[in-house]
Formats: structure tokens, C-alpha cells, sequence
């Protein structure tokens, strides 16, 4: 699943969500319930890039049917500190871990 693909099929699930692009990566933001621009995940950087990787908010529910990823938590302090690589993943679990990260963000900020 390229980056762009990613963030239309999120915004195609009804999800208000923006993203903003730097030298590291894409971060996409979304509104939360107290009406605050929080980040909620971070891609790679281009957005015709596969997602091999994603750093999520660290309580988001990984689930993926697919066991060849790897789940580390990045101790910065931030929110966003849950980095999950992977090679072979299906797009579904993408989005199933996109939207817990979105969830758990909109509803704790």
C-alpha cells in the first residue's frame, strides 16, 4: 500500500485528517474531541513510498494477522512512540492500525 493510498482510504472511512510533509517523514493529524490538532502517525516520507513502517501512538491496538512485523517503543516522550516495521503486511491491518492510533488520539486530546 503506497503512503497516498493510505491516507485516501482513511479519508474515504469518514476520518478528518490532514498531513504535513518534512525531510523525515509524512505526519498526518487529525481533530480531537476538545477541538485540538494532535499528530496521530508518522509514514515515510514520499508519498508514492510503500508503508513499510509506521510510528503510531504507543496504546494503539497492533493486530495484524501477519506475524513478520516488528512493534518497538521509541522513548522520546512523545505520544506517537510506537514504531512498527514490516516487510509483507495486507493494506486491512495497515488501516486496522492507522485508526486505532487515530482513535485512541482523538478521544485522549
Amino acid at each position: 500500500m503506497k503512503v497516498s493510498d493510505l491516507i485516501n482510504a482513511l479519508k474515504d472511512q469518514g476520518l478528518n485528517i490532514t498531513h504535513k510533509i518534512n525531510k523525515q517523514q509524512i505526519s498526518l493529524y487529525c481533530r480531537t474531541n476538545r477541538g485540538k490538532s494532535r499528530k496521530f502517525l508518522e509514514l515515510p516520507k514520499n508519498m508514492i513510498d510503500e508503508v513499510t513502517w509506521l510510528q503510531c501512538h504507543v496504546d494503539a491496538s497492533i493486530l495484524p494477522k501477519n506475524s513478520s512485523f516488528i512493534s518497538k517503543v521509541v522513548i522520546n516522550g512523545a505520544p506517537i512512540n510506537r514504531k512498527v516495521d514490516f516487510s509483507d503486511i495486507n493494506d486491512q491491518d495497515i488501516i486496522e492500525i492507522t485508526v486505532s492510533s487515530y482513535d485512541k488520539v482523538v478521544s485522549l486530546y
